[in-house]
């Protein structure tokens, strides 16, 4: 019976280390499974915002280019020819 005992207790304390490595395995991946969505979200975030300023810029020049093609005609036209014309 003291055999068993023993036993018993030595497959307790096992099991116990074991769901306490368990434990600290899944607490680490959920730690390091947070980090690289926030460093990828942050990473999302430097790209979006590049490509918002490039689409910015690119959109003042045509409406810099569409006002210096237009602006001559201005004078010329009646204001709703020089609208339909600019919108179009």
């Amino acid at each position: 019976m003291c055999v068993c005992v023993c036993v018993l207790l030595k497959i307790r304390s096992l099991i116990g280390e074991q769901t306490i490595e368990w434990t600290d395995m899944i607490a680490r991946q959920m730690e390091e499974q947070y980090v690289l969505s926030r460093e990828h979200l942050q990473l999302q975030m430097q790209m979006f915002q590049t490509l918002m300023q490039t689409m910015q810029e690119q959109q003042l020049k045509d409406l810099d280019l569409k006002h210096e093609r237009y602006t001559p005609l201005r004078s010329n036209c009646p204001r709703h020819y020089y609208l339909c014309d600019y919108f179009s």
